[in-house]
């Protein structure tokens, strides 16, 4: 069971003592036979249902660990008295189990016809409501949609018009949520990575050569909703072999680029394609470019 980083940090540190490898395996698996039932409700009342149950039934185990012979009455004492704890798991499991309970909802109903066209697009239309009353930002974080979810209600083809605005919030979104793959090798030749920073919404982007060369830059598509991806960059020379600070140069003026993007896109699988594939591209090309520019420094 793969739990990230930023998973873990929303179990407080008083319930993840508590919690060993088989208790996490073990969470994992009711979870996973609970999934099954209850999919005729709304996914809400759905998703909401199934981690409150797994959760109680995570501490019902919980307590037959330390005493198997508790009869009913004692139990739920010892589970509001003891176990309670456990409770403050929910917003890790909200966090996990979201987009797993979601696309597993989404398959089983559309098979059962349950969910037809006009549904589909009532939730767009609620997306749409949202985006234009709170922002894309804050309607993607609510309503806590991946890339996948998010075709599976627009579809290929049939994605609204966003102004550059609304797609520099979307990329930076896809980007800073790790929706897209952000780190890649290149062969023999070093890797290249990009982040979202939270506060700025700037893609920054770093390149490391096989030779203790580093670029670093920033490379937001839609800047401040603008249509074209703006690229600036700063290079070191560093030694990896001791702890000091590398030696900075800046890269002056005439290596900046700018490269024109679309105003429409078909789909939100698109721009997850073109974040993963053209647009790192387009990133290794140019420090390509500026790696050749700098020879007189490496030297």
């Amino acid at each position: 069971m793969l739990i990230t980083k930023e998973e873990l940090d929303l179990i407080p540190p008083t319930v993840k003592r508590r919690m060993t490898d088989k208790d996490f395996q073990l969470l994992d698996d009711i979870i996973h036979n609970n999934k099954r039932f209850g999919v005729e409700m709304g996914f809400d009342e759905y998703f909401d249902v199934n981690l409150h149950d797994s959760l109680h039934e995570f501490i019902q185990y919980k307590v037959a660990e330390i005493d198997p012979n508790l009869g009913d009455d004692s139990w739920d004492r010892e589970e509001n008295n003891t176990y309670v704890i456990f409770r403050k798991l929910f917003p890790f499991l909200n966090e996990k189990y979201h987009d797993d309970l979601y696309d597993y909802y989404m398959e089983k109903n559309r098979r059962h016809r349950n969910i037809n066209e006009s549904q589909y697009e009532k939730i767009q239309n609620q997306i749409l409501k949202s985006i234009k009353n709170n922002g894309v930002y804050n309607t993607m974080n609510a309503y806590k949609l991946n890339v996948e979810g998010l075709h599976k209600i627009f579809g290929e083809g049939n994605l609204p018009k966003f102004d550059c605005r609304d797609l520099y919030q979307i990329f930076s979104y896809f980007v800073f949520k790790n929706l897209v793959q952000t780190e890649f090798e290149i062969k023999k030749n070093g890797s290249i990575s990009f982040y979202t920073d939270s506060f700025s919404g700037t893609n920054f982007f770093r390149r490391k050569f096989k030779d203790s060369t580093m670029i670093d830059g920033y490379a937001t598509p839609y800047f401040d909703g603008n249509c074209n991806l703006p690229l600036d960059a700063d290079f070191y020379v560093y030694n990896i072999n001791d702890d000091e600070e590398p030696d900075e140069v800046d890269i002056v003026g005439e290596y900046q680029e700018s490269v024109k993007l679309p105003k429409q896109w078909n789909s939100f699988m698109e721009i997850k394609n073109w974040l993963e594939n053209d647009y790192v591209k387009i990133l290794i090309d140019y420090t390509n470019n500026v790696y050749d520019k700098l020879g007189d420094y490496r030297d």
